[in-house]
């Protein structure tokens, strides 16, 4: 079964202005943050239909020394079961998984490249 992109983060060292410039651009709406994000950004996507998935993101304050990055979520059915696939092919675990009360179990891995992704269990 195909695992679609449902969340992204965004670490900037300048989250305001970084999200000045997402909102003068893309008109993306940020809002209170969610879930440990200082900064909720609304695309303007909208669910359609019940369990439709519709993609906002983060916005988050990150050190002034790092550079700017962004990490794609993508939903699985199986969270463990995805994280052993991972590190089976030449991946590794960056964040273990995270259970946190009222939301999605997360994790996040690290490609052999050092691509790294997000893992969401709904």
């Amino acid at each position: 079964m195909p695992s679609p992109i449902v969340h992204f983060q965004i670490t900037s060292p300048n989250a305001e202005k970084t999200a000045q410039f997402l909102r003068d651009v893309f008109d993306w709406q940020p809002g209170e943050g969610r879930a440990g994000a200082d900064t909720w950004l609304d695309t303007g996507a909208s669910q359609v239909a019940p369990n439709d998935i519709f993609v906002n993101g983060s916005l988050r304050s990150g050190e002034p020394s790092v550079a700017a990055t962004t990490i794609v979520y993508v939903r699985v059915a199986d969270l463990d079961g995805t994280l052993e696939k991972a590190v089976k092919h030449g991946g590794s675990i960056v964040m273990p998984r995270r259970d946190n009360a009222g939301a999605p179990s997360i994790a996040i891995v690290s490609a052999p490249d050092g691509l790294v992704v997000g893992v969401v269990q709904l």
